[in-house]
């Protein structure tokens, strides 16, 4: 008899324990409501979309809509949705420096750890492996996007971000009716 007890005793004081732990559990998630997360390709235009949402693009990066931009949450670098067209390199570089912002690193993925670049990705490489082109909509389509980063022995030219292709290049940085300004609000540690 006494071990019916015992053994009703125990299972009671289990049952009540993980009922417990579930509801700590429970109050723990509801701290921080849930948010939405939906394909990139399901908004009609994720910059217009309310602070907080989340999309998740075609290859699997996330960007977040936060004040004046949106963020890749695996870097935390946060891009302006403020787009300025047909500037030359120098005219992109003025127009986000009075915004107090700046252009992105920009190097091709084969020219990590060469000519003095570092052996990681640029910034828009690493954002386009995320899809950048994708979160934002379509607007990047048929434009060109100057990258702070300018090419070893051609300092006449800088490298940009092809929006139709999200492949990396070079050109003179006097060029400007297809190229455009796309300002990053997150501060780099060393410009490349």
């Amino acid at each position: 008899m006494n071990f019916k007890k015992n053994v009703l005793i125990i299972t009671v004081f289990l049952v009540a324990g993980s009922a417990q732990a579930e509801l700590a559990r429970s109050n723990n998630n509801n701290s921080q409501p849930d948010r939405e997360i939906r394909a990139c390709s399901s908004y009609r235009d994720f910059k217009l979309a309310p602070r907080g949402s989340i999309c998740v693009t075609s290859k699997g990066g996330k960007f977040e809509v936060v004040a004046n931009g949106i963020q890749d949450v695996a870097s935390g670098l946060v891009i302006s949705i403020e787009i300025e067209s047909q500037v030359n390199h120098s005219e992109a570089t003025s127009y986000c420096e009075q915004k107090e912002q700046r252009l992105p690193t920009g190097w091709p993925e084969y020219m990590n750890g060469k000519r003095g670049f570092p052996n990681y990705d640029s910034e828009l490489v690493a954002l386009e492996k995320r899809g950048l082109r994708e979160a934002f909509s379509g607007d990047m389509a048929s434009k060109y996007f100057w990258s702070y980063s300018i090419p070893r022995n051609f300092e006449d030219s800088a490298y940009f971000l092809d929006g139709n292709l999200g492949t990396v290049g070079f050109l003179s940085r006097g060029h400007k009716s297809i190229f455009s300004a796309l300002c990053m609000i997150t501060p780099v540690w060393k410009r490349w």
